[in-house]
């Protein structure tokens, strides 16, 4: 599943600009892909984007940023995270 969210992922970053892409890619890849990974690790990715990610998982992933990441010190950075699962174009709209 890592693979194919992963060139997802890529294959939406050539249509962002530079700036955008080390606004939102960085983030998508370092974070929400494997908090997805590791909550939804035996599903299809397909299935996932059609039927599982929700807000919550929205929520959950940015516990997980925070958690993961010791340079989140202000809101912005969370926002950041939010922002950049927002503005993704995975299979589904899932926000």
């Amino acid at each position: 599943m890592r693979t194919e969210l992963l060139d997802l992922l890529e294959e939406f970053s050539l249509k962002l600009s530079k700036y955008q892409q080390n606004q939102y890619v960085i983030k998508l890849r370092d974070y929400f892909v494997p908090f997805i990974c590791d909550s939804y690790g035996d599903k299809k990715v397909d299935e996932l984007f059609t039927y599982n990610i929700t807000k919550d998982d929205i929520i959950n992933c940015t516990v997980y940023y925070v958690m993961k990441n010791e340079n989140v010190k202000r809101k912005s950075a969370i926002d950041d995270l939010v922002k950049s699962v927002k503005v993704c174009k995975f299979p589904r709209v899932f926000i």
